[in-house]
């Protein structure tokens, strides 16, 4: 029982715990917990350097990152932001229309780009029909966010869970599989999602104004601070009577001096000068706040001074939400040193839970979050560009590269001609089209480089060792034994459809990828007991890893519409509850029609 085989066994289930505490809590980012995961393997000696690492020559991450620059280089060009103009026009006409043709170029896009970079542009086209016609973007954000997901049901470079489910098959030495091997029942699956989000969705969905929207009303606020200047106006005055409150319509909920701070104040507080104010304000009265001498926003100073006056006038304000992923997330203004770094400054941050801080360079950002930052347009595309923010109202319009967009696309279509017919593999023709497009000169190396999402390749090189030492120690055989011992009796429906359970509502934990590197030795021992065919068990992983609705989190997109269409987590449950089940069912009795047991 106490055998160097069984300890190996104990060791590795410790640190698989260990890794999924670690992806709940959130104390790290979920990166920096897949390498502790694949650290504490190689240092306990359950797996040696050259297993632990061999997660960064899997060809799951390799292609992950290929396909990432090939979705930037299509997305660069310009060609998705041309439909820009049509969609708008669409959605001024009717609803179910506007609901069928997003959901559709969503979902088309996204079973062959990144379905993340597909919504961020999506995104603000929506707010933008929302404010020119009746339909609230909550109609239209979540319905997007499912679809995407359902696109990228449909391919092998649809989602990095189908990669790392298929890498690991072989790597194990069965066979992967190819880009539109599992296309058609996974049509079908989303043809039946597809009916649910028109026909059924529609009443389901709240019908709310968009944080953008909120802000522009006067019941909704940001919170900032700033400092009243020697000379102002207000000094003296109380609150009832200040410019503050008469010009601005500013509520002052804590002033901070030298002598104490006080909050909870009445109307008639004296104000003085160098008082430190944290306001409520509207985002059009922040905007001209801004530019008056009797006050200055606290963290607005550098960029606002008599030496920097002539970039004054190249500075704008911005709204913009943090996406998944972003490497603003956890941190604090000061921690990153945002201003010195970004020459911009962040004037007011609104988080959906609670307005509760004491400073702006303090404040711990997170995915979500909904900023307010005053930068030139250059350094804002700069952000936007390296995935830290996207922004939540119309920019200036890119202009469609035809050249960039006919090279991208051909390169693009190429590299899934070469895998679907067998020509070569994902990840050799992968690597041939990013190549093809920096000597097209189509991206530049360094372009390259920067649109890859490097916390993602390290969280999958992290999470697959996982899988690895599931497959050494024997663990997974032994999971499997068990499973395959309660559940020997009853029909092969039942146990696929109790595999595609138990990796649904882990996605719903962890994340997709790192539960697919945990379920597939299992799935593939399961069958091995069983004496069944693994593809189907396999097909159900990645089927449960994509189709996942019922949570924020559950999948980046979910978190990246969530702020923008104003939803709680009830919404998500009320929605995409329903569309789970409905699609577990559909999916374990459409799944052997393509893939049998035997």
């Amino acid at each position: 029982m106490f055998s160097s085989e069984y300890i190996s066994i104990y060791i590795t289930l410790i640190i698989i715990l260990i890794g999924i505490f670690l992806f709940v809590k959130e104390y790290f980012t979920i990166d920096t917990s897949s390498i502790i995961i694949m650290t504490l393997f190689i240092v306990t000696g359950v797996l040696d350097y050259r297993e632990g690492l061999s997660g960064f020559t899997n060809s799951a991450p390799i292609t992950i990152a290929c396909m990432m620059v090939m979705s930037y280089a299509v997305l660069n060009s310009g060609l998705l932001k041309g439909f820009r103009d049509i969609l708008v026009k669409i959605g001024k006409k009717n609803y179910a229309l506007t609901l069928v043709v997003f959901c559709v170029i969503t979902a088309v896009f996204s079973a062959f780009i990144n379905d993340s970079a597909v919504v961020a542009i999506m995104i603000p086209i929506v707010l933008q029909v929302s404010s020119k016609s009746s339909i609230s973007a909550s109609k239209l954000l979540l319905p997007i966010s499912f679809a995407a997901a359902m696109g990228g049901a449909t391919t092998i470079i649809g989602t990095s869970a189908n990669l790392v489910v298929s890498g690991y098959a072989e790597d194990n030495g069965l066979p992967g599989f190819q880009m539109f091997s599992f296309a058609i029942p996974a049509l079908l699956i989303s043809t039946v999602g597809f009916v649910y989000l028109l026909f059924v969705a529609p009443f389901l969905l709240p019908k709310r104004n968009s944080l953008v929207d909120d802000m522009q009303q006067e019941s909704n606020q940001f919170i900032t601070e700033i400092i009243i200047n020697e000379g102002s106006v207000d000094i003296g005055k109380t609150i009832a009577e200040s410019m503050l409150r008469q010009k601005y319509n500013v509520e002052i909920i804590e002033v901070n001096n030298l002598n104490n701070r006080k909050n909870n104040l009445e109307d008639r507080w004296r104000l003085k000068a160098n008082d430190h104010l944290k306001i409520v304000i509207h985002l059009t009265e922040l905007n001209e706040i801004k530019d008056d001498k009797n006050y200055t926003l606290e963290d607005d100073k550098p960029l606002f001074s008599d030496n920097l006056a002539e970039n004054k006038k190249g500075n704008q304000l911005y709204e913009a939400i943090i996406p998944f992923g972003s490497r603003l997330a956890g941190q604090t203004l000061n921690d990153i040193k945002f201003r010195e770094t970004y020459s911009a400054n962040i004037l007011a941050v609104r988080n959906l839970k609670s307005n509760k801080f004491s400073n702006l360079g303090n404040f711990k950002l997170s995915e979500g979050n909904v900023l307010v930052v005053n930068s030139s347009e250059e350094s804002f595309n700069e952000m936007i560009k390296h995935k830290m923010l996207f922004p939540l109202q119309e920019m200036a319009s890119q202009q469609l590269d035809k050249r960039k967009a006919i090279i991208s696309v051909l390169v693009l279509v190429g590299v899934i001609t070469a895998a679907a017919m067998g020509i070569t593999s994902i990840v050799v023709a992968g690597m041939v089209g990013c190549l093809s497009l920096v000597l097209l000169n189509v991206l530049k190396p360094q372009e390259a480089y920067d649109t890859i999402d490097w916390k993602v390749i390290f969280m999958i090189a992290g999470v697959l060792s996982m899988g690895t030492a599931l497959e050494k120690t024997g663990t997974s055989k032994i999971i499997a034994d068990f499973l395959a011992t309660n559940l020997g009796d009853f029909d092969l429906y039942i146990s696929l459809a109790f595999v595609y359970l138990v990796t649904l509502i882990a996605t719903n934990i962890l994340s997709g990828k790192a539960t697919a590197a945990l379920m597939a030795p299992i799935a593939i021992q399961f069958a091995v007991s069983m004496d069944v065919n693994y593809q189907p068990f396999l097909i159900a992983i990645m089927f449960a890893c994509a189709y996942t609705f019922m949570t924020p989190i559950c999948n980046p997109t979910n978190t990246m519409v969530y702020s923008p269409g104003n939803y709680t987590f009830k919404d998500y449950i009320k929605v995409g509850l329903p569309l789970n089940i409905i699609i577990w069912i559909v999916a374990v009795f459409v799944i052997p029609l393509f893939f049998p047991f035997k």
